[in-house]
């Protein structure tokens, strides 16, 4: 392993209040949501975020959020194991809970996500995710479900799946689906891995924000595992097209950045979703941008620092700057010990400015050449445990090998058999 090398660490400011009154006249409360971020080396640490899915035995059907053997009776289970974890409600329903591991959370079409909590060590990273799958899994098999991930659900039409309950996400059913074709798609059917990462300075976020965008090809391909919906096999991954077709002022791939202003100036001039006063939320009409929020407000509401922070959360770049972190968001669902290399392969990269130097000095493609080398620099920002955590990514790269492909094989070979298919995909803890 190299020794460590990064950028010298900034003194952050203090978070703005969330009422603070915002105005064109003065970005510098906008830059404080990212300079806030600070943290030294020392204090690094990656937060995994895992989504997966999950299907009623008997008829291979989408679990619903109603019900004793659907999402109300999974949580019940979670809330049992945990009884003094906090819970997250809405209108008397459980949207999902924090154990001492992270947090459970559930996407918009019944989809379950786990967000570990953020550590330093591969090893914690992964026994917290175990944990989670092992629980849910356990609970699952008692109430007849099954548990999955995949870049894209394989199994079901669209309208099969649920629609979530919860406020925000109608406001933003409601939005979407009028800026591209295929944003229900994105939020009833879409898995992926997200992974999160700290940073010293704007200098070090600056490096770190370069270096995904350069490695987001590369990513995306090699996590892709969503060649199958609606039980047929596609020509070409599933979920990164789906991104393409949701909503072009927040999704793909985000603007070159020199520092916080251009992030700044780019998020401004995105339509807004909605802002939350009194405890409700306020949707916004119109196409109004935050600039022109800043600028004329909205029904009465001005602009307060807690509406910045808002409209944040709502960009879905394939990098994005959000509370205390940066965020890459193309990794497809993949099985818990693939995701686990992709884990190790960011943060042998980007927990060494050296080695994202090395990445930013070139372009990055969708190749085995290419994710071969990017695997040797990510060997040498670990130490030798931790790169053993790259190994089921190895031997992919090595048999030249996507998820996906794997997929496509057991589907065809079995001819059409969604069970087989299932049998493949499903969250076994060995795999």
């Amino acid at each position: 392993m190299i020794e460590l090398t990064t950028q010298p660490f900034v003194l952050p400011p203090s978070m703005p209040e969330d009422d603070m009154p915002l105005s064109l006249d003065n970005k510098l409360p906008l830059r404080q949501f990212f300079e806030s971020a600070y943290k030294p080396a020392s204090q690094w640490k990656i937060g995994l975020e895992y989504e997966t899915s999950g299907l009623h035995m008997e008829d291979m059907s989408v679990i619903q959020f109603y019900g004793d053997h659907d999402i109300e009776g999974i949580l019940a289970g979670f809330r049992k194991l945990h009884p003094d974890a906090p819970v997250i409600m809405e209108a008397d329903f459980c949207f999902g809970l924090k154990p001492e591991y992270g947090n459970i959370t559930l996407e918009p079409g019944a989809q379950v996500e786990f967000s570990g909590s953020a550590s330093n060590s591969l090893q914690e990273i992964n026994d917290w995710l175990f944990q989670f799958l092992k629980e849910l899994c356990s609970i699952g098999k008692s109430l007849g479900v099954g548990f999955y991930t995949a870049g894209v659900d394989p199994f079901h039409p669209l309208d099969a799946r649920p629609w979530s309950h919860k406020s925000r996400y109608k406001v933003m059913r409601q939005y979407l689906i009028t800026r591209g074709k295929m944003a229900h798609h994105m939020m009833k059917q879409t898995m992926s891995a997200q992974f999160n990462i700290d940073y010293s300075s704007e200098a070090d976020a600056m490096l770190k924000f370069e270096a995904a965008r350069r490695l987001q090809p590369l990513f995306l391909y090699l996590s892709s595992n969503s060649r199958i919906y609606e039980q047929k096999v596609l020509p070409a991954p599933m979920r990164g097209q789906i991104w393409e077709h949701t909503d072009p002022d927040r999704s793909g791939l985000p603007p070159a950045l020199s520092s916080f202003d251009d992030y700044v100036e780019y998020a401004l001039d995105v339509p807004m979703f909605l802002i939350e006063r009194s405890g409700s939320y306020v949707p916004i009409a119109n196409g109004l941008t935050f600039r022109q929020f800043l600028e004329q407000g909205f029904q009465g509401h001005t602009a307060e620092y807690r509406d910045w922070a808002q409209h944040l959360s709502t960009l879905f770049p394939e990098v994005r700057f959000k509370k205390n972190a940066i965020e890459l968001r193309m990794f497809d669902g993949n099985q818990p010990a693939l995701t686990m290399a992709f884990c190790a392969l960011v943060k042998g990269i980007f927990f060494q400015t050296e080695l994202m130097g090395q990445v930013n000095q070139r372009t990055w493609e969708a190749n085995w050449a290419d994710a071969a080398a990017l695997l040797q620099l990510a060997e040498q920002g670990l130490d030798s445990e931790e790169a053993k955590f790259l190994q089921p990514l190895a031997k992919r790269v090595k048999a030249q090998r996507l998820p996906g492909d794997d997929a496509v094989d057991v589907l065809e070979q079995s001819n059409g058999d969604i069970r087989q298919l299932f049998d493949h995909l499903k969250l076994c803890l060995g795999k």
